[in-house]
């Protein structure tokens, strides 16, 4: 077995990935698969567009979940206000506001 110091670089293996282009925002991996030519690298566009119909689907969601989120801890504040204390025992509008 051949025994190497920490600050050798070794002259067979993974190539050493340059920080120039993990500096830019290029994916490490893609820039591997361009500079070996190894596999199918698909094109950015491609990925922007799959990426926009993802957000397309997800986003009206999150957007619903969010603003249903919002008014059910506004309209619990407002009810605290009129006086829904008044009717419940002990720790029941803690509990209110855990759901």
């Amino acid at each position: 077995m051949e025994s190497h110091s920490l600050d050798e670089k070794p002259t067979k293996g993974a190539p050493n990935v340059q920080a120039a282009s993990i500096a830019s925002g290029d994916d490490a991996a893609q820039d591997y698969l361009r500079h070996h030519e190894i596999g199918v690298v698909e094109e950015l566009s491609s990925n922007k567009s799959l990426r926009w119909k993802i957000d397309l689907r997800i986003m009206p969601l999150l957007m619903t979940i969010y603003f249903l989120q919002y008014l059910d801890k506004t309209l619990l504040n407002y009810a605290s206000v009129m006086g829904i204390k008044d009717y419940l025992k002990g720790n029941e509008y803690n509990n209110l506001g855990t759901m």
